[in-house]
Formats: structure tokens, C-alpha cells, sequence
């Protein structure tokens, strides 16, 4: 929890002390980081309270409708701003030039992470108005989470639309982005500062499926909480997706390790060039795959944000 709160709040702090990296990609890592910070600081503070409240065992806390909404909330956000990081790379990599330009500009940056988190409160609503399942105490795992209101629960539509589609359209992502690298070898060559960029983001969800893959399956090999301490175990490695992703920054990125030195040594932290990776800044088209093939041309397909010099990736 402690690791989580300081890692992500520095990242945010990082990103926003660091001109270089104001970019698209880096935006949907925000909503990221706004999302676990979210998590860290007040979802697991307040699964404490049942085993030191007996008043939370009487279902109707108001704590543990609030702990139970922020959770979903807090992960909804988490797995669509990864997705917006996933569409951001297959749009560079795999459609024209100009769409990516138009996309991405800022007020429709600002438009797609307004989007996720509206669409997650929508989703939400009907259970915290308790017309479609509840918040409430869950007796045997000790803890809130979403209970049938008249049989009717929204746990499987809200699987199917907020976490299984998602991951399908990440994995489609990468998918058409590997085929798109593995037909450009020679492009990839000359800008592996951008593949990191990719990487890094493939790394961040991967992270997210290890750490809640487990407690996917439990709920849906036991639906009547028959083993509540597999239940637990699910949610403890569930819970370190919050607190990974800026070790991961730092193992991947170098860019990102600046930063976070700026911080601890009281640094300005270094502007960096005006690229096309910093299309919030100063747009310009990228190179497209379809580009570099039809003109036969030398530059790079981009993987990161745009086509921007080696100092403007991580």
C-alpha cells in the first residue's frame, strides 16, 4: 500500500515536472497512475476497517458501499487507460499518418481519458443506486464486494464489458503491432528507442493480467466462496497490480529514471527536444509501416509516439 501510494504519486509528480514528457502515450499513463494512486490510498486503507469495525458487518456501512465503489472504479480506470495505451501504439503503427495526427491532438487526449472514467461511473450507477446489485458485506470473505438484489447481479456484464473486452482489444493491439514489427525489421533496427516505449506499455499489461488472473479464475471456478481463503490470496496478488507499474518505468524506461532523478536530487528536469513524440505540444505526422514500404524509405517504423529523435523516447 505504502510502495504503491509513493511510487505512483511520484510518477505523477515525474511526469509533471518533465516537459519531455508531455505526450499522448504519457497522458493515458497519468489516468494510469491516477487510477492505482486512487487504489493505494483509498481502497486498501479501508479493507482494514472490517476486521477492526465490527459497525461494517452490518452490510449497510456507508465505508463499505464507498471501499467497494472506488475498488471497481479504480480498476475500470486502471485497465481502460492501458487500453488507451494499446490503441495509441496500434494507431501509430498500423493506420495513416493523419489519423494518428487528428486523434491525438489535446483536447481529444483530454476527450478519450474523459471518456474511460464517465463510462466507469455509468457502469457503476445502477449498482450504487442498488437497482442492479449492491454494495454490500460479504459475511463470509469478510469483506464488501457486489451482492445479487432480487437474483439479479451485474458481475458477469460487468466482466464481459469492462474487463474481458478490454483485454481482447489489448491483445489485438499487440498482436497486429507484432506482425506489423516483424514485417519491418529493417525499421525497427533504427528506432529501438521507441520500441522501448511499446515494450514498456506490453510490460504494464501483462503485469495487470499476472496479478489479477488469479482471482478471475477463483471467482469463476468457486461462485459460492466455498474456499474463502483462495479468495484472500486472489486478492493480495490482485492488489500489487497498483503498486508494479512504476518498477516497471524504471526497468524500462530510461527516460522515466531521469525523471525520478530530477526528483531526488532537486534537479530541473531536462526539457528535451520539440518532437513529433510530443504531439500535445508540436504535432506532426508519423511514420506509418504503409509509408516506409511504398516510398522505400530508410526511417524507422515508429513504435512510440511519433517520429520523433532518440531523445524524446524513453
Amino acid at each position: 500500500m505504502v510502495v504503491g501510494f509513493v511510487g505512483n504519486f511520484l510518477t505523477l509528480v515525474a511526469i509533471k515536472r518533465t516537459p519531455s514528457l508531455h505526450n499522448a502515450t504519457t497522458a493515458f499513463i497519468a489516468s494510469l497512475g491516477v487510477a492505482d494512486l486512487m487504489f493505494c490510498a483509498l481502497v486498501l486503507p479501508l479493507d482494514i476497517v472490517p476486521f477492526s469495525e465490527s459497525t461494517w458487518l452490518n452490510g449497510n456501512s456507508v465505508l463499505c458501499v464507498l471501499q467497494t465503489f472506488l475498488k471497481y472504479l479504480s480498476v475500470m480506470g486502471s485497465l481502460f487507460s492501458i487500453s488507451l495505451i494499446s490503441l495509441n501504439r496500434f494507431v501509430l503503427i498500423i493506420c495513416p499518418p493523419g489519423v494518428y495526427h487528428r486523434l491525438y491532438q489535446r483536447r481529444w487526449v483530454a476527450a478519450q481519458i474523459a471518456g474511460i472514467w464517465s463510462f466507469s461511473l455509468v457502469m457503476l450507477t445502477p449498482t450504487l443506486a442498488g437497482a442492479w446489485g449492491r454494495f454490500g458485506y460479504l459475511p463470509r470473505l469478510q469483506c464488501c464486494a457486489i451482492l445479487p438484489v432480487n437474483g439479479r447481479s451485474p458481475n458477469v456484464a460487468l466482466f464481459m464489458i469492462t474487463f474481458l473486452t478490454p483485454c481482447a482489444v489489448i491483445s489485438v493491439c499487440y498482436l497486429a503491432i507484432l506482425i506489423a514489427v516483424m514485417r519491418s525489421q529493417h525499421a525497427l533496427r533504427q528506432r529501438r528507442h521507441e520500441v522501448r516505449v511499446t515494450r514498456m506499455s506490453l510490460a504494464v499489461f501483462m503485469a495487470f493480467i499476472v496479478c489479477f488472473a488469479p482471482l478471475t479464475i477463483i471467482n469463476i471456478w468457486d461462485v459460492g466462496f466455498n474456499h474463502p481463503v483462495l479468495h484472500v490470496v486472489g486478492y493480495v496478488i490482485m492488489c500489487a497490480s497498483s503498486s508494479i507499474n512504476p518498477i516497471i518505468y524504471v526497468a524500462l524506461s530510461q527516460q522515466y529514471r531521469r525523471a525520478y532523478w530530477s526528483l531526488f536530487s532537486c534537479g530541473k528536469p531536462r526539457r528535451g527536444p520539440e518532437t513529433s513524440s510530443n504531439v500535445l505540444q508540436a504535432p506532426h505526422p508519423p511514420t506509418s509501416p504503409a509509408s516506409v514500404t511504398n516510398k522505400g524509405s530508410s526511417h524507422a517504423v515508429g513504435l512510440g509516439l511519433g517520429g520523433g529523435s532518440a531523445s524524446a523516447g524513453p
